[in-house]
């Protein structure tokens, strides 16, 4: 009887899964021949358009990157040109350079040089100037450095016959005088009619350095008017190393064209001799449209403009190469065609054979693990799940028979794991006790001094931490800290680094020394990656004179006698047990009597209403003023009244720890 009611699961499985297979593929081999015929048709069209999009696409990019390029090398000459321009208004700031001394900056391949325009200038006249502009190699030099192969001269000339450069390909040696024309060449007349910065036209380099242009831009003296030029020489094979890196098989040319219709190649001249022509209909064409494609009956030629200089990029394409690619995809489309209709009949017959063989293997196992389940759920953890085949079936079985076993150890341990959760509360709550019993409960109420503080600790144990003690008669030390993290290793951090820090205290140095020692203390050892944010300070009782130190803490808030409570800011130094040897800073601040001290932890500002808002520093500093006429211990009892009545039934996130310092007595009622 049971053999009748499983056949039919079997056999809904092979009329199913025969059906399905036999109508999808018959569908997916229709479409896919229907499609492949309707791609053979259109493969040309089509081919042609997507090649058109592409070309688009990549001179769009192409000319983008070169705009990107030009544009870096504009902002650096521009940069040199700032620096140069600063040393005229400012020369005042510079130290003149000996120029027959080797300079650190120059040595090696970068050689800072000078030159006159001819031989009717005077070199001593104008040589104090080329000693203070020799500060420009300071500036050069990192520049040049990260970009030599980009920018292979970097110069600048002035009306007064004075040439300065700084050339990134010349062996050092020392300044020698030599006389150049620089007043009469073009890059000059261009930078000094210019409004800004402007690219010359290619030209050859006389240095052999091939194919290059030059970056200008004049420099203005502090009245605005312009004294001289700066030039940058960048190589054209750089331009088209970084841009014109295509990669469409050999038949396709890519090159650059000057705004005079000179087609520009690393190896051609200025003359329009690379072997590229463009025709009179093409150019009128691309001189009326900044960017598109001209088609020929050849080549298509995809083109746009470089805004920056004027120029435009060219891809050229044979149409060649497109019909190929057509052609080649119709053969491959009527291959497929055959393969496909083979692999259809293939693979139908196979689904018949394994689809029957396959619905008796699925279907037995299951319903027998389906047995072994009812078991372990009915209570018998002892029952085992039969495993008959070696697949993921019989895998489901084992761990069936796993998950009884890890049920039965889980039962065992649960009641160990309760009474060990109760054991390590009831200690935790023992060290949150010694914590607690760590800091001083006795404060002083003497003529020249009132402090109290408090500590309200949060749902999990941390690590803020106070201290106060007297150094001698007249000193007494401050301290406020709070140790990141939450928990005993938090709490063990924080009895480490009170211990430190009083021991450190009592020798009486500059608290900014003691940070400093006491940081590498707890850098040496600190394997947790814990870190203490801390404010110390030495209070002298006599003059009222407050020296502190602060590593990464809150900002103090100090309220003149008859005053309101304002933040003592200063520049935030890095916290305790985070870097080793951080130099800290003292900051000094008389207390007169009457003056009141108010420091926190990051628990007050950091204590979250039910909606999520922090009580901040802007509410905390209006609730002190609202207090600020009471004694310190009441002062710290309403702040933490409203403090609760912001969080309401919000349990705190952080410890919240308050000190209130008074010099004298409170007499403003």
């Amino acid at each position: 009887m049971e053999q009748l009611k499983r056949r039919p699961i079997r056999k809904r499985i092979l009329n199913t899964v025969l059906t399905i297979a036999a109508v999808s593929l018959f569908a997916t081999s229709l479409f896919g021949i229907i499609s492949m015929i309707a791609i053979q048709r259109e493969a040309r069209e089509a081919l042609t358009k997507q090649a058109q999009d592409n070309l688009t696409a990549l001179i769009r990019e192409k000319t983008a990157l070169a705009d990107l390029r030009l544009k870096t090398y504009s902002d650096m000459t521009y940069d040199f040109a700032s620096y140069v321009e600063e040393i005229l208004a400012h020369p005042e700031k510079f130290k003149p350079r000996d120029l027959t001394s080797p300079d650190t900056y120059t040595t090696g391949d970068l050689v800072y040089s000078f030159a006159l325009a001819n031989e009717s200038y005077d070199w001593e006249e104008l040589r104090p100037q080329a000693e203070l502009f020799s500060n420009i190699a300071e500036h050069f030099y990192p520049a040049s450095e990260k970009n030599r192969l980009i920018i292979k001269t970097a110069y600048f000339g002035f009306d007064n016959g004075l040439l300065l450069s700084f050339d990134s390909e010349s062996e050092f040696c020392p300044p020698e005088l030599i006389y150049y024309d620089f007043l009469g060449k073009d890059w000059y007349a261009l930078g000094k009619t210019a409004d800004g910065i402007k690219f010359t036209s290619p030209y050859t380099d006389g240095f052999g350095r091939g194919l290059t242009i030059t970056c200008v831009s004049p420099l203005h003296d502090p009245n605005g008017a312009v004294v001289g030029v700066l030039g940058v020489d960048i190589s054209i094979t750089d331009l088209y190393m970084y841009i014109l890196d295509l990669d469409f098989g050999d038949d396709v040319k890519a090159f650059i064209m000057n705004e005079n219709g000179d087609v520009i190649t690393p190896g051609s001249s200025t003359d329009g001799s690379s072997g590229i022509s463009m025709r009179s209909e093409d150019m009128q064409r691309m001189n009326e449209y900044p960017s598109g494609i001209v088609a020929r009956e050849d080549s298509y030629f995809a083109y746009d403009t470089i805004e920056s200089v004027g120029w435009k990029v060219f891809v050229r394409v044979p149409q060649s190469s497109v019909l190929t690619l057509a052609n080649s995809i119709r053969e491959k489309i009527v291959s497929s065609i055959i393969i496909f209709v083979l692999f259809f009949l293939i693979i139908l017959s196979t689904v018949v054979i394994l689809v029957a063989e396959i619905s008796e293997n699925i279907t037995k196992p299951v319903i027998d693990l389906m047995k072994d389940v009812d078991e372990i759920i009915g209570g018998d953890l002892d029952h085992r799940a039969e495993i008959h085949m070696n697949d993921e079936i019989g895998d489901l079985a084992g761990k069936f028979n796993e998950m009884s076993d890890s049920l039965k150890k889980q039962i065992k341990s649960l009641t160990e794991v309760t009474a060990e959760k109760e054991r390590i509360g009831t200690e935790l709550n023992v060290a949150a006790h010694i914590q607690s019993e760590m800091l001083p409960k006795n404060f002083p109420d003497r003529g020249d001094l009132m402090l109290c503080a408090s500590m309200s600790p949060a749902r999990e144990m941390g690590g803020d931490f106070y201290d106060f003690f007297m150094l001698d008669d007249d000193h007494i030390a401050l301290v406020m800290a709070d140790v990141s993290g939450k928990g005993v290793p938090a709490a063990m951090l924080m009895v480490i680094a009170k211990t430190i820090i009083k021991i450190r205290m009592r020798r009486m140095d500059e608290p900014s020394k003691m940070l400093w020692d006491i940081n590498n203390t707890l850098c040496a050892d600190n394997p947790g990656g814990l870190f203490v944010t801390a404010w110390v300070g030495i209070l002298t009782l006599s003059t009222g004179k407050l020296i502190s130190a602060n590593a990464g803490h809150e900002y103090p808030a100090l309220r003149r006698k008859g005053g309101d409570y304002e933040l003592i800011v200063s520049d935030h130094q890095p916290p305790l047990a985070a870097i080793e040897n951080i130099e800290y800073y003292d900051e000094t601040v008389i207390l007169n009597d009457g003056d009141e001290l108010f420091l926190y932890t990051d628990g007050v500002p950091e204590a979250k209403a039910p909606d999520g808002t922090r009580f901040g520093i802007p509410r905390m500093t209006a609730a002190l003023n609202r207090n600020k006429v009471m004694q310190p211990d009441r002062l710290l009892a309403d702040l933490k009244e409203e403090i609760d009545r912001f969080t309401g039934d919000n349990d705190l996130f952080d410890d919240v720890t308050m000190m209130s310092v008074v010099r004298g007595k409170p007499t403003d009622k």
